[in-house]
């Protein structure tokens, strides 16, 4: 029987054997979320992965970041993106 873990890491391998282009957001660490007490619900973290994969929304708050030029840190639903709201985010440009 397969663990949460083994088939996050299967859905989304942190090594990629792809050579990461310069211009490519790279996502790595997401099978550690499923070790915290909060992430228990899995629908929450089957979302936050989703999120992950498509990389639309993680690419939109770290925008926010470099046109503020600075370091930002959202908590909750301060990101605004809706996926986000149970999480909380560090960006620095």
């Amino acid at each position: 029987m397969e663990t949460l873990v083994d088939v996050a890491d299967q859905l989304f391998p942190d090594n990629q054997t792809d050579e990461i282009q310069p211009d490519e957001l790279l996502v790595a660490g997401k099978t550690n979320l499923v070790s915290f007490q909060e992430m228990a619900d899995t629908d929450k973290l089957k979302q936050l992965f989703e999120v992950f994969k498509q990389k639309q929304t993680i690419l939109e708050v770290l925008d926010q970041c470099l046109l503020a030029h600075q370091m930002k840190i959202y908590i909750g639903g301060e990101s605004g993106k809706q996926e986000l709201d149970d999480c909380s985010i560090i960006t620095a440009p």
